[in-house]
């Protein structure tokens, strides 16, 4: 039996030409994502202030964490250009970044409505393995 995690990563390794050459990384153009403090730093750097300032960046003072729009005048995630992420190889990048489009939480797998890849039906094998593996799947 495969492992779930194996299974998801190999579904997020399948989107990547896709991601670069279809959709452009839509999902570091638009939305929210929930970022730690220390992940902070490495995806915002010097335009903290900035972003506080217009609002697309906001604590969240019951847990600590932040809020960032990636929606912002820089027009997408500030580690973004031209479709590419300057981070992803860092593996100290945010768990949103490394997870995204697969949520995996107990038995139950969450697909992002968000991902054109998972919209345009990529990731119909791995769902299917998901759900043999036991897994319930939330798209």
């Amino acid at each position: 039996m495969q492992d779930v995690n194996k299974v998801a990563n190999e579904a997020r390794k399948s989107l990547s030409k896709y991601c670069m050459e279809e959709c452009k990384s839509y999902c570091c153009r638009k939305g929210y994502i929930i970022l730690k403090p220390t992940e902070l730093d490495l995806v915002i750097g010097d335009k903290k202030d900035k972003l506080m300032e217009e609002e697309s960046l906001r604590e969240l003072s019951f847990s600590g964490k932040y809020s960032f729009n990636l929606s912002n005048s820089f027009g997408s995630c500030t580690q973004l250009k031209d479709e590419k992420c300057l981070i992803h190889q860092n593996v100290n990048r945010p768990s949103v970044c490394k997870e995204f489009p697969i949520f995996i939480t107990g038995k139950i797998i969450r697909i992002s409505p968000r991902c054109y890849g998972h919209k345009a039906g990529l990731l119909y094998p791995f769902i299917k393995k998901f759900k043999e593996l036991g897994y319930d799947v939330e798209e």
